[in-house]
């Protein structure tokens, strides 16, 4: 409304309230309607003066709602700044804070193009770049100023970063910077990014999306792109959401209800956390405890989303680890078959040294006191068994905090089965992919491929991790391409399977079961006929024996005619 009115009309006091009435009506993000869920500030009355005092100027607006400014010359950043300062009331003492570099820039590369910096109801698009063209001299003062006056805090994921790069490219200090992933932290969010964070304390409506688009953007241009200015802007707008909301510990409602708008059982739950581990786990082969509760935390969303603290979502992997454990899902191995697994592994990779045999006794002992104290723990009666377990919590808690190994009582773990690699070297897969209507070529291609393919992977991913598994650094076009159409080969041949991402494949689940029950019953067969076969030798050893106690009776029984006269030698022989 007040774009609309004559420069010398001020606001009034009923056109004010009719300003504020439709701003928080028509807040859009995103394109989306908002409500302005779980605030701790209100619009200040300065904004509409200020929005005014900007228009007047012909300071460019680049967007509507909420309103976007874009500062691209020295004259609109000092004028926009001075307009400010005459308003004190127009921030509550913090600030969103965010930076953009272009990408592909040739002059003066990886220095800083555009300063961020919101209020919940305005935007600035400082272009510090296009006004210094990477001279720090000609940088702002007043915007510099505003950066160096720690009394304003200014907030975003990894705001400090930002900072330091902002340093290094035109020597400036800036002061009062707060990284909100570190508030988020120490109150037992385990959410990191800007748009894991906007998602459980952004205001309902604003969705944070990265793009491969800001590879190409150019933010010193003079006229920016539309998605490039809401997605700079969101940033901005996103850290000042997420910093108050945090603080008022007010999370987004879609999210905090996640659990009642998606319901599902505690065994539908387990299933899809057993999927997890049998994509990044390979069967038969041993894991440590540690590694496998990592990932569950970080890679299971649901439990991400359900179970925000880290430590309760911690502490329910724990149990269902232990659940598996006691249904079959997962083995505990005992410390000597570690061991052995470790030595073939290195026997594989390099000839051993004195350094790993004594690697390899210490890891030895370690495990050896870990098998006596989980005999200890299994009969010991259960309350014993859940203090031991909260133990291993916070040991395991302690231990993959720090990136260290865990202590003693480290535990591993293996899938039951055979791994895919294990399956595809054996005699069975050489009769059985031929008869699947595989060549010898796919074979062999598949053979090298095996490791990567149990999760979702990009087919020019899978290109490279073939080449540098073959130790072949550099190829060429031709070559790439005839490496991507055996993968498209194997597709058709339904071996692999394309994945809900474009342009990814994984192993066909049907093929590979198909594989591991075949596997499995060539295994039984062949255990079968290995114990008919130690029979068999059995029986022959046997008779081999009574054979040779028969020749040795005859023997005796000659020794008796021709002694017959000697008693002696009778009760000798016999």
């Amino acid at each position: 409304m007040y774009n609309r009115m004559q420069n010398h009309i001020s606001f009034t006091r009923s056109s004010y309230i009719r300003w504020v009435f439709k701003y928080s009506r028509a807040k859009m993000y995103n394109e989306i309607s908002s409500h302005n869920y779980a605030t701790t500030t209100n619009i200040t009355k300065s904004v509409p003066s200020i929005i005014e005092l900007l228009d007047r100027e012909k300071i460019p607006k680049v967007r509507l709602n909420p309103p976007v400014y874009q500062l691209s010359t020295k004259s609109f950043a000092d004028t926009c700044f001075k307009i400010l300062n005459s308003k004190p009331t127009w921030h509550p003492g913090h600030v969103g804070f965010d930076t953009e570099t272009t990408v592909y820039r040739q002059a003066c590369p990886r220095v800083v193009s555009m300063i961020q910096i919101a209020t919940r109801e305005i935007c600035f698009l400082f272009q510090v770049y296009r006004i210094t063209q990477g001279d720090s001299k000609k940088f702002p003062k007043l915007l510099q100023q505003f950066l160096d006056d720690k009394k304003i805090l200014k907030v975003g994921v990894n705001a400090k970063h930002d900072a330091d790069w902002l340093n290094s490219s035109y020597k400036i200090t800036c002061k009062g910077i707060v990284n909100i992933e570190d508030i988020a932290k120490d109150r037992g969010y385990s959410a990191r990014s800007l748009s894991e964070l906007t998602a459980m304390f952004g205001d309902t409506g604003l969705v944070l999306k990265k793009t491969k688009k800001i590879l190409k953007w150019n933010f010193d241009a003079l006229k920016l792109d539309p998605e490039l200015i809401l997605y700079a802007s969101s940033d901005a707008f996103a850290g000042i959401q997420v910093y108050e909301n945090i603080l008022a510990d007010k999370m987004n409602y879609n999210y905090l209800n996640y659990e009642k708008l998606n319901p599902m059982t505690r065994i539908a739950e387990e299933n899809e956390m057993y999927e997890i581990l049998l994509q990044n786990y390979s069967k038969g082969k041993s894991h440590k405890q540690s590694l496998l509760i990592r990932d569950l935390e970080n890679k299971y969303e649901r439990w991400i989303k359900t179970k925000p603290k880290s430590l309760d979502r911690h502490r329910e992997v724990v149990k269902t680890i232990e659940t598996f454990i006691n249904n079959g899902r997962l083995i505990a191995v005992q410390a000597a078959q570690v061991v052995q697994e470790a030595n073939e592994k290195k026997t594989l990779e390099s000839p051993s040294t004195n350094t790993e045999v004594d690697k390899s006794d210490k890891l030895a002992e370690k495990l050896d006191k870990f098998d006596k104290s989980a005999e200890k723990i299994n009969k010991s009666d259960k309350s014993k068994s859940t203090n031991e377990l909260d133990k291993l919590d916070k040991s395991v808690d302690k231990s993959y905090k720090s990136d260290k190994p865990a202590d003693k009582s480290e535990r591993f773990l293996k899938i039951p089965g055979f791994s895919l690699e294990t399956i595809l070297a054996s005699s069975f897969a050489d009769k059985l992919l031929p008869s699947k209507g595989l060549s010898p070529e796919d074979c062999s291609f598949l053979k090298e491929i095996s490791s990567y393919i149990l999760k979702a992977i990009k087919k020019e991913s899978l290109v490279k991790s073939y080449i540098n598994n073959g130790k072949n650094k550099s190829i060429n076009t031709k070559d790439y391409a005839v490496i991507l159409e055996r993968i498209n080969e194997l597709v058709r041949k339904n071996v692999l399977k394309l994945g809900e991402k474009q342009n990814t494949v994984l192993c066909d689940s049907r093929w590979l079961k198909e594989l591991e029950n075949g596997y499995d019953k060539f295994i039984l067969e062949n255990k079968e006929l290995n114990d008919n076969k130690s029979s068999d030798e059995l029986i022959n050893e046997t008779n081999v024996i009574v054979e040779s106690s028969n020749f040795s009776g005859t023997e005796t029984g000659m020794n008796l005619t021709s002694d017959q006269s000697s008693g002696d030698n009778l009760m000798v022989n016999l």
